[in-house]
């Protein structure tokens, strides 16, 4: 099952870099960690490779997020675009018997374009706090990443056999 503290705990030991390209690669191999402690039906991803598109969209979606001002925003884009990589590869990220058929929602932080603006401001919400409460960068780490967690759940794939199949979480 996927937790805030595996998001943390990785952010926090690649800590802080002095150039983008570094950023991007971090947040997508941070994430994929992450992604690496989900579950559908009880199955995990077999290795870090199946997340590879997942971590290219991801580091697109990012690009300019050491721009004042946008790395909220950058987050919330790259966490979509992760799923929306998902989306198609599905079926061979969490392989179970029967098998996965359908894809049916990414997480519902990033579904709608109101949820995205939420799930943008309160990671400002975070990163004010962060900096005016002069919070240990494990606190800081903590926060960001419950934060991204909480808007990373809600995903939903379709177990078959088709019909009806059975809906199930990606935890």
């Amino acid at each position: 099952m996927m937790t805030a503290a595996t998001l943390a705990n990785i952010l926090d030991n690649l800590g802080p870099v002095d150039n983008e390209p570094d950023v991007l690669y971090n947040w997508a191999i941070a994430y994929t960690a992450y992604m690496m402690e989900s579950a559908v039906g009880g199955i995990s991803p077999a290795d870090a490779s199946v997340f590879a598109a997942c971590e290219t969209a991801m580091k697109a979606a990012m690009v300019g997020i050491s721009t004042t001002g946008l790395a909220a925003s950058k987050i919330v884009a790259g966490v979509k675009a992760y799923w929306n990589a998902i989306a198609p590869a599905f079926a061979t990220i969490w392989i179970t018997a029967p098998p996965l058929v359908s894809f049916t929602s990414i997480p519902t932080g990033v579904l709608t374009s109101g949820a995205e603006l939420a799930f943008t401001n309160n990671l400002i919400a975070v990163f004010t706090a962060n900096t005016t409460g002069e919070l240990s960068a494990v606190d800081a780490y903590a926060a960001v990443a419950s934060v991204i967690h909480g808007n990373s759940s809600g995903a939903m794939v379709v177990q078959g056999p088709v019909p009806p199949g059975t809906p199930l979480p990606v935890l």
